[in-house]
């Protein structure tokens, strides 16, 4: 019997839009520090934290879709790609909410 697949609707809502709003907020900020449109609010280093927020959503839908239990079955998805978006996010958003401000300072 072959493991369950995710679904469409899931991968769409779980993964595509909250990455999509990621890379948005990411350019959004970058071009209201670079325009100083806001003045010096330092969205940049303000946007790593829903960047990583976001990765650490995408890790755990991750663990959600690895795992499927049907019946006495487990099936366990090693071919999914959210792990590495995941972790790449969360890296990314970490050094810019860090680090994010002194480019611009």
């Amino acid at each position: 019997m072959p493991a369950p697949e995710e679904t469409l609707r899931s991968r769409v809502i779980n993964f595509w839009i909250p990455l999509i709003f990621g890379v948005v907020v990411l350019i959004v900020s970058l071009v209201l520090d670079i325009t100083g449109i806001c003045g010096k609010e330092y969205w940049m280093s303000r946007s790593g934290s829903i960047i990583t927020i976001i990765g650490a959503m995408i890790a755990l839908h991750d663990a959600r879709e690895s795992y499927k239990v049907d019946g006495r079955d487990l099936y366990v998805n090693t071919k999914l790609p959210y792990k590495w978006v995941s972790l790449v996010l969360v890296i990314i958003g970490t050094v810019l909410w860090g680090y994010g401000d002194l480019p611009f300072k």
